[in-house]
């Protein structure tokens, strides 16, 4: 349940900001431990109703069900991150990119 849940609560928690987050997080985890509480209560029973065919057919459902739910989500690809010219590598190193005007110069070396 997490797994499905938590995409879903990061984009709502960006959008509403972050003091909704760790309530949204919470609600995550708490759904999915409730789901795994009550399956593992409820399937010694429902074994013994239905018998171990119909119950695993029955559980092989609900991935079918979120796949082509996940298929009907309309989803934008997105934007690459852009680097400034002056912002540089972790450690205050500047970014080496070939063809950047404002790449910094080694002494010693000439320009290419």
């Amino acid at each position: 349940m997490s797994t499905s849940c938590q995409p879903v609560a990061n984009q709502v928690a960006a959008a509403a900001g972050q003091a909704t987050a760790g309530s949204l997080q919470s609600l995550c985890w708490a759904s999915s431990a409730l789901g795994s509480v009550a399956s593992a209560y409820f399937s010694g029973a429902l074994v013994e109703a239905w018998g171990p065919r119909s119950v695993f057919g029955l559980t092989a459902v609900f991935p079918l069900v979120v796949s082509a739910a996940a298929a009907l989500i309309d989803e934008q690809p997105a934007a690459p991150a852009k680097l400034k010219a002056d912002e540089g590598q972790p450690g205050g190193r500047p970014l080496l990119v070939p063809g950047l005007q404002n790449t910094p110069k080694v002494r010693g070396q000439q320009p290419a």
